[in-house]
């Protein structure tokens, strides 16, 4: 059975991405994000922040354009 795994991550991206090229047209994305999560406890008057900072890495392969 095939599955399609999904995320989307929306925030800040906190610094330029780095973008390589491997053997046979393969491009590598890196890059950081930051993301904030916002959230009230019971007792909490105002809301409470959570920061969190992400590495995402992207694969693909590019085709030969004739």
């Amino acid at each position: 059975m095939r599955s399609i795994n999904k995320a989307i991550m929306i925030g800040n991206v906190g610094h330029a991405p780095e973008i390589n090229t491997l053997e046979g047209n393969v491009l590598v994305a890196k890059l950081s994000l930051a993301t904030t999560e916002t959230y009230r406890t019971k007792r909490a008057i105002t809301n409470r922040y959570r920061l969190a900072s992400s590495c995402v890495l992207s694969i693909c392969s590019v085709g030969h354009v004739a």
